[in-house]
């Protein structure tokens, strides 16, 4: 597999990767995270799980930005706690909502 050269295609391919292998060898992890209300880009890993996490993460693409990281991050706990067709549909729908102005 050839990764995308650019941070911004690097941190929506290798980061949700990255955390999808991890999640495969740590079946029974349950990475916590916490953000700043208005702060975007500023994670604090809630417990010994999301530090590992976030260690991976962090190693998946180094020059990423913390927005970038935020993001991903954010995006994959919602997946793996409610499910790619829920992710899917609230992302659709956004889409939409944009769409229509």
């Amino acid at each position: 597999m050839t990764w995308p050269r650019s941070a911004a295609s690097a941190a929506t391919t290798r980061k949700p990767a990255a955390r999808w292998l991890w999640w495969d060898a740590n079946p029974k992890a349950n990475p916590v995270s916490e953000t700043l209300e208005g702060g975007y880009g500023l994670i604090n890993p809630g417990n010994e799980d999301a530090k590992a996490l976030e260690k991976v993460m962090l190693g998946s693409v180094p020059d990423c930005t913390r927005a970038m990281e935020h993001a991903t991050t954010m995006a994959v706990l919602f997946i793996h706690a409610n499910g790619w067709d829920e992710y899917a549909r609230q992302m659709r729908e956004a889409k939409a909502r944009k769409v229509a102005g």
